[in-house]
């Protein structure tokens, strides 16, 4: 079991739904958080660094100059 916040959870739902397919950081922002005021889409990265942290580094891929994707194993 892993304690994630709820917009953890909401960003690895999003990807994870779709594994392979690259969201950049904007795509996920308004996918998940558009309407918090916790954090801006420029946060979502802070995000993924935490979800890789509890969950393996694997798990989210960057893709450089483009966002992240879910690889799963």
């Amino acid at each position: 079991m892993v304690d994630l916040t709820p917009m953890e959870f909401d960003i690895l739902l999003l990807l994870a739904r779709r594994p392979g397919q690259v969201f950049t950081a904007r795509q996920i922002y308004e996918a998940v958080a558009a309407d918090s005021f916790d954090a801006g889409w420029t946060g979502i990265s802070s995000m993924v660094y935490k979800l890789r942290r509890k969950l393996g580094s694997d798990i989210i891929e960057t893709v450089r100059g483009h966002g992240y994707r879910f690889t799963p194993e």
